[in-house]
């Protein structure tokens, strides 16, 4: 029986980057939660007191909001 053919288990941890504003999602493969931060901020994404965490396009349309 060739290898791709018998069952497996794996496991994949995948951390989402969803937006508090407009609801978003994007999947991250990063395999911890403080390099999923480190991406997500590389990318634009900024965390708020507020609201938690907002995509790029959502940050760019509130001027002055307070960061984390």
């Amino acid at each position: 029986m060739p290898h791709w053919e018998r069952g497996t288990i794996t496991t994949e941890q995948v951390h989402w980057f969803t937006c508090a504003e407009c609801g978003w999602e994007w999947p991250d493969g990063t395999s911890t939660q403080r390099r999923a931060i480190v991406e997500a901020r590389s990318l634009g994404w900024s965390k708020t007191v507020a609201k938690g965490w907002i995509c790029p396009d959502c940050a760019a349309r509130q001027q002055g909001g307070e960061e984390e």
